[in-house]
């Protein structure tokens, strides 16, 4: 029997799928999620707290990346965000 030659760093030694580590992951921290959502939210919240520094963090060579695909408000800041700016209106038409 001929065995083929695996190369180490080959795409066949390659790590193709974490689901079973992220499994252990939420066990070990009792969070529920997708794989997805952790890191979405960790980008989100790279670009809320670090800024343009974001890119160094996640891996992205553009901002306009995190911009686009991840950086989302949670829900709660955007309706503080839309009330402040209703109270403007108010104002004005007072």
């Amino acid at each position: 029997m001929q065995y083929k030659s695996i190369k180490q760093q080959s795409d066949y030694t390659r790590t193709k799928d974490n689901k079973t580590c992220w499994n252990a992951v939420k066990e070990l921290a009792q969070v529920g999620g997708a794989r997805k959502l952790l890191r979405k939210y960790y980008s989100s919240n790279a670009v809320e707290t670090v800024g343009d520094e974001a890119i160094k963090l996640t891996g992205h060579d553009l901002r306009a990346t995190l911009d686009k695909h991840y950086w989302k408000q949670q829900k709660y800041k955007v309706i503080q965000n839309a009330d402040k700016v209703a109270q403007i209106f108010k104002k004005k038409a007072s």
